[in-house]
């Protein structure tokens, strides 16, 4: 046998994550048998974000909203949303296969996502991590970043944090401890780590450009008042 063909029968076009990811994918119909040894079903996170769940009936992957008599859908997923199709295999991993330990990689998650829909990912992220997963993500969502942020935050205790968390729709699951986050920043060819304390991740390049933008709106607003 040449060698040209040993290296092509024991090598992959792709990644390694991305050769597992599509392995996993393929093979839907018989991890659906199996459950996550997971305590809670962190799948709900995405049912909840898409009103609906996924499904192999045997032949392909459907998603079924939850919705009835005439708005109910069960369509295939090539036909659903990009946001949906793109979480799809965190979805039934997070039904089928989780288990404490696991480091789950998630490239830029917040692709396809509406802001309202990238909050909800940092709460399913934050239970994630509470519920003995490892998550890392890359990401240029400021969005994404201040409501994990939020999260951080609140590990803080200040008075009122009970009606606070209520108010707006946070539970305890989703509190992060600061001390279980490390975030790097791709900057000048390199990597630097980005400084975590009680406010959050300070991510320098999101906070200017979002400074910069608000001065410029308020510039605006000066001028379109005056």
């Amino acid at each position: 046998m040449k060698i040209q063909q040993i290296l092509f029968d024991h090598t992959s076009r792709y990644a390694l994550p991305v050769k597992d990811n599509i392995d996993f994918m393929g093979a839907i119909e018989r991890h659906q048998k199996s459950k996550s040894e997971l305590t809670v079903d962190l799948s709900t996170h995405i049912e909840h974000m898409f009103d609906g769940k996924l499904k192999h009936n045997g032949t392909e992957i459907r998603f079924l909203n939850n919705k009835r008599k005439d708005n109910k859908m069960d369509i295939p997923l090539h036909f659903a949303s990009a946001s949906v199709r793109a979480l799809s295999n965190l979805y039934f991993f997070l039904k089928h296969k989780a288990k404490k330990g696991d480091l789950i990689i998630i490239d830029e998650p917040e692709s396809h996502l509406s802001l309202a829909k990238q909050r909800l990912l940092a709460k399913l992220i934050a239970d994630c991590i509470n519920n003995g997963l490892k998550i890392l993500l890359t990401t240029h969502s400021d969005t994404l970043v201040l409501e994990i942020n939020n999260l951080i935050m609140l590990s803080n205790e200040f008075d009122d944090k009970d009606s606070f968390m209520k108010k707006h729709k946070y539970q305890q699951v989703h509190i992060i401890n600061p001390e279980k986050v490390s975030t790097y920043i791709a900057k000048d060819g390199g990597v630097s780590e980005c400084t975590i304390d009680q406010y959050g991740i300070e991510v320098e390049s999101m906070d200017k450009a979002i400074d910069n933008l608000n001065t410029i709106r308020d510039g605006l607003e000066a001028r379109i008042n005056d």
